[in-house]
């Protein structure tokens, strides 16, 4: 399942740090950040809706290959299909439908590849597998840019060449693992689209624990991105950083960051396994994620920074190792799975379309545009809320 994730992953997120960037300010120069801006967003909309509608479609899927088999594979040739069209677009709008049948494509992937872990991941190891696809996520990152370096004067490399080690992880994924067949003679429930848009929200009421899960996820990635999305600003903004020299700040930051992710991703999965329990992991996570920032928001030397990115990045290698076995524990139906993973994923993502449109209130108080105290105290108090959440889960230890 690592090399599956890893692969799929390192394909999609070429583009979104790099390439994509570099094709838009070679195609449209003097509107580039405009461009950008849109082809991201309509993309992002793309990917929230295609996770759980693909999901769909592969819970209701009967063949000889298995249920998520042919979704993987066909999500990977489709987005494979949007990453040529970026390679050759010439317009705005081919871009953008270059990245759309990118993000459509490859979300199918994904999720097909998160619901194996319910069909076939006995509850017992399932922190430990979690812990694997987000180990598999932060690795690609550094994966992708690395990549795209090697090949950068060649723009259709760029696209395709981490798109050849997303076929190479699926294969061996498919090499690895096994899809038990579907059984003759069981009745698929049928697909509609008035069922799936109904069954497209939380319903509280009916699946509380779901409802809890989804918003704790949802306030703990907003307080993380709150750091991520604007960690280079910060830098030059609080410690001077000139544009010239601030890339290996990021760098020597995101360094310790995936250092610790992986440690704590690999020892917190396994824990969790052995002592049977998930909650704590999560809320505990959230907590310290809180934690990490509102001690970022004193002016502190750099030296403390990195101590603090640190604690951050121990605390998202936790979350992400135990967060998604607690979502699969508690899903309200096994038989839509994929479906009710896209749903939660919509949680990890949407944060990442909401906030730019909020964080400059927070920056902007008390007069100017660079009051980062006021940005990761309102992240700390979001982080407070998504470790809160997880106490009301029930179904779960």
């Amino acid at each position: 399942m690592f090399a599956g994730q890893f692969g799929v992953f390192t394909a999609l997120m070429a583009p979104a740090l790099v390439s994509l960037a570099v094709r838009v300010a070679e195609v449209l120069p003097q509107s580039r950040t405009t461009a950008l801006s849109l082809i991201l967003s309509v993309g992002a909309f793309c990917a929230l809706v295609a996770n759980p509608f693909f999901g769909a479609l592969s819970d209701r899927t009967r063949t000889k290959w298995g249920r998520r088999t042919p979704w993987l594979v066909g999500g990977f040739f489709v987005g494979v299909g949007g990453l040529l069209i970026l390679s050759v677009a010439s317009t705005l709008w081919a871009l953008v439908l270059g990245w759309s049948i990118t993000q459509i494509g490859f979300n199918a992937s994904f999720a097909a590849i998160a619901a194996l872990l319910s069909d076939i991941v006995p509850p017992k190891q399932r922190g430990r597998f979690a812990s694997v696809l987000g180990i598999a996520q932060y690795a690609s990152l550094m994966a992708a840019t690395l990549l795209v370096s090697l090949v950068s004067s060649n723009v259709t490399a760029m696209f395709l060449v981490p798109a050849a080690v997303a076929l190479a992880g699926i294969v061996v994924l498919l090499a690895t693992i096994r899809e038990p067949a579907s059984p003759a003679g069981v009745r698929v429930p049928q697909f509609s689209m008035s069922s799936f848009i109904r069954g497209f929200w939380l319903n509280p009421p009916k699946h509380p624990d779901f409802t809890w899960a989804w918003l704790s996820r949802f306030f703990k990635t907003t307080a993380q991105w709150t750091f991520t999305s604007y960690q280079t600003f910060f830098l030059l903004d609080r410690y001077g950083y000139s544009p010239a020299n601030v890339a290996g700040a990021v760098a020597l930051s995101t360094a310790v960051s995936t250092a610790l992710v992986v440690l704590s991703s690999a020892v917190c999965g396994w824990l969790s396994d052995r002592m049977g329990r998930r909650k704590v992991f999560v809320w505990s996570a959230a907590l310290l994620i809180g934690i990490g920032l509102l001690l970022m928001s004193l002016h502190v030397p750099f030296a403390l920074f990195l101590v603090f990115v640190g604690l951050i990045g121990a605390a998202q290698g936790t979350y992400a190792a135990v967060d998604l076995a607690l979502i699969v524990d508690i899903l309200p139906r096994k038989e839509d799975a994929a479906k009710d993973l896209g749903i939660q994923n919509i949680a990890g993502t949407l944060p990442q379309t909401l906030l730019p449109a909020v964080a400059p209130v927070f920056l902007a108080v008390g007069g100017g545009s660079s009051n980062y105290q006021a940005f990761f105290l309102a992240g700390t108090c979001s982080a407070v809320l998504g470790a809160l959440f997880v106490a009301f889960i029930r179904g779960a230890r």
